[in-house]
């Protein structure tokens, strides 16, 4: 499987046409910068539409360009294992990566219920942990993280959790990349005062108690 962006930029970049007429608008390939802009564009579009569409259109500009799908972007099942045997905590992420506020309601317990199951029948201990692709989430996504025995769950919003009250399905997150030292990431987590919250298997978080030097926890059992 690939995500959507990769095989949108594949297309973008690859193809040997220069100039795209799709549905959406007619978009310049004349130069590499023409396609950088030209991919932001439709990358925005993709975005900003109900799941089912944007997807249509991402298949659309593939089938246009004639890219190929190329090879996966995301871990094989034997490379997840390895890392679970290693000691990495596995959690679920949805099935399709859809950004689950655009997903008919109808369809969140296959996208987030459905990776939790995957994953346990493949890994078997997971954890009750979920990150929303994208950060999208609403009530109804919150709600089906909720039934699907999710503990936490963590938007895209940047920041720690400062406060008992904080709710366990709406975590803010600090972003750690490849070139963040050390010392960043304990300033950010030294920042301000965090929360510890444990949660026993699917049942969801027991209890959550205010910490000034640890930052924001999850057991399970």
């Amino acid at each position: 499987r690939r995500f959507w962006w990769d095989e949108l930029h594949a297309a973008v970049a690859f193809t040997s046409r220069t100039r795209l007429d799709v549905s959406c608008g007619s978009f310049d390939l004349g130069s590499p910068s023409a396609r950088r802009a030209t991919f932001r564009s439709l990358r925005a579009q993709v975005v900003a539409r109900p799941h089912g569409e944007a997807m249509a259109l991402v298949a659309e500009v593939r089938d246009v360009t004639g890219a190929e799908t190329g090879p996966p972007s995301v871990l094989s099942w034997s490379s997840l294992s390895r890392l679970a045997e290693a000691g990495m905590a596995v959690a679920p992420h949805s099935r399709t990566h859809p950004r689950l506020d655009r997903v008919a309601i109808g369809d969140l317990a296959d996208e987030v219920a459905g990776s939790y199951e995957d994953l346990r029948a493949r890994l078997g201990r997971v954890a009750p942990a979920f990150a929303y692709p994208g950060g999208g989430h609403g009530a109804a996504v919150r709600a089906a993280v909720a039934d699907a025995g999710m503990a936490v769950g963590f938007t895209t919003e940047r920041g720690v959790n400062p406060d008992v009250r904080t709710d366990p399905l709406r975590l803010a997150r600090i972003n750690v990349g490849a070139r963040t030292s050390l010392a960043v990431i304990r300033a950010q987590l030294s920042a301000r005062t965090h929360v510890v919250v444990r949660a026993t298997g699917r049942g969801g978080p027991r209890t959550a108690s205010r910490s000034t030097s640890q930052p924001r926890s999850v057991q399970w059992s």
